[in-house]
């Protein structure tokens, strides 16, 4: 019997040793706050992480959200 995409899910994160997490340079709100979103899941399950855009910068409208200080911004 195959896994279901949630069990699938479950599987790679539980054999995963660091995950990366990225979206890209004209990110939409969304994109940023779902990343870390995901980022404060994987720190609940005690997995390694890195949070990666393209020449990454904080948009003011989005200063607010909790953790965007561990986004990192890669120079192309």
């Amino acid at each position: 019997m195959s896994l279901n995409i949630d069990q699938q899910f479950k599987e790679l994160i539980n054999q995963a040793e660091q995950i990366l997490i990225t979206f890209k340079k004209d990110y939409t709100g969304d994109a940023l706050a779902s990343s870390l979103a995901l980022a404060k899941f994987l720190a609940g399950l005690n997995k390694k992480y890195i949070i990666v855009a393209d020449n990454f910068k904080i948009a003011p409208e989005f200063s607010f959200l909790s953790g965007i200080q561990s986004v990192a911004g890669l120079l192309a």
